[in-house]
């Protein structure tokens, strides 16, 4: 009887511990990459007169400290008078490493006109984002309208470039 006992209470101790263990484990263990995400909608504004927009829908995913995934769909939009502005919609990153650098990657770009009445291809990429050098400590997306040699058309207004909210890496 008494080792019956015994091998119950063994068996418990075992079976709490292992419990222990796999609570322990779901607290401290990192999100996995695939949870990892944010999208947003980022917009310029028309300024004035004949000055079209850029919209950028843009979803990223954190893969690494170093590396993020990005899915971007970028629209350069005539002014409504449908004539074009002179101007393409390009969306930018700038990442902030560990190291303190800066690093700015052009994630993708609208430079095919813009047309008002005819519909139009969007164009969207997926592209991974790295840093060879440094952990990336977070990253914050620029939407800009600029000509195609990456200059403004007009002098830049603040309605012509609209920016993320910083995204911080949580896989840091």
């Amino acid at each position: 009887m008494r080792n019956v006992n015994r091998r119950t209470r063994i068996r418990s101790v075992v079976l709490a511990c292992a419990l222990a263990l796999v609570v322990s484990q779901g607290a401290v263990a990192p999100a996995s990459a695939a949870t990892i995400k944010s999208s947003f909608i980022l917009t310029t504004t028309t300024e004035r007169i004949p000055d079209g927009r850029a919209t950028a829908n843009v979803s990223v995913q954190w893969t690494s400290a170093f590396s993020f995934r990005v899915n971007s769909l970028v629209t350069d939009h005539c002014a409504s008078s449908g004539a074009g502005d002179g101007e393409n919609a390009q969306l930018d990153a700038v990442m902030r490493l560990a190291d303190g650098s800066t690093k700015t990657v052009r994630i993708n770009a609208d430079n095919n006109g813009c047309q008002l009445f005819a519909p139009k291809v969007p164009n969207t990429w997926v592209l991974v984002a790295r840093s060879a050098s440094s952990r990336i400590l977070n990253v914050q997306f620029v939407l800009s309208e600029k000509n195609a040699d990456g200059g403004y058309a007009d002098s830049i207004s603040a309605g012509e470039v609209a920016k993320s909210l910083i995204i911080r890496n949580p896989l840091r």
